[in-house]
């Protein structure tokens, strides 16, 4: 549980440094050129989204990683009993973040 609640308050101070404003700006930028008009077969623009979508979870993942001020860490830890607890919630919150793009590009296409 408290697990949970650690990736909520990741999630909140994530959204509120704003960092995730431009990868993900990046991202739909890249995905309306590959998608705006006739995509052609269906392997070529696709392998070219997944050029896109590798750097920018890759972008996310150290935002979701890096957010965080020095100080604030150490309080965080003892907040989410222990340094495995805030390392499971960062991973979970990197890969959410990661799925939510790749859904989004797939979704596009349809």
């Amino acid at each position: 549980m408290r697990t949970v609640a650690c990736a909520r308050f990741l999630l909140a101070d994530v959204l509120r440094s704003q960092r995730v404003l431009l990868p993900v700006i990046l991202c739909a930028g890249a995905l309306a050129v590959l998608y705006g008009g006739d995509p052609g077969a269906l392997p070529a623009p696709w392998a070219a989204s997944v050029l896109v979508l590798y750097p920018v979870a890759t972008w996310l993942a150290l935002v979701v990683a890096n957010t965080e001020d020095p100080p604030a860490r150490p309080v965080v830890i003892a907040a989410a009993g222990g340094t495995g607890r805030v390392v499971v919630a960062r991973l979970a919150l990197a890969l959410a973040g990661g799925a939510a793009v790749v859904v989004w590009a797939v979704e596009r296409r349809r």
